[in-house]
């Protein structure tokens, strides 16, 4: 498990919606229980500043990160892994920075 790393979202309830989470936590710190992750969300329509709200297709799907809702989950729950999105890196660590300095 590594750092931009998409899981299907491990909550049946919440996968219509969100249907993949994003591994947002460095690699360096892997001996947690936990992972921080962030919501990949349905971006049908959506027009948000993609600053702080990226959009990428994953597996046909325009989904956005919506780094205001970042959780953390157990590394256990994270089964099944869909893709990486280290190339787009820089754009999801834009969005963090964003989040938490402002600029």
């Amino acid at each position: 498990m590594r750092q931009c790393d998409v899981f299907v979202n491990p909550s049946e309830r919440a996968s219509p919606a969100v249907p993949f989470v994003i591994v947002l936590q460095s690699d360096a710190i892997s001996h947690t229980a936990t992972v921080v992750v962030g919501p990949l969300v349905k971006a049908d329509g959506l027009r948000a500043n993609q600053d702080i709200y990226p959009i990428f297709q994953i597996e046909g799907v325009r989904v956005a990160l919506s780094v205001t809702e970042l959780a953390t989950l157990p590394r256990r729950m994270l089964k099944h892994y869909v893709t990486s999105l280290d190339e787009e890196r820089y754009r999801i660590i834009k969005a963090i920075d964003l989040l938490f300095t402002g600029v």
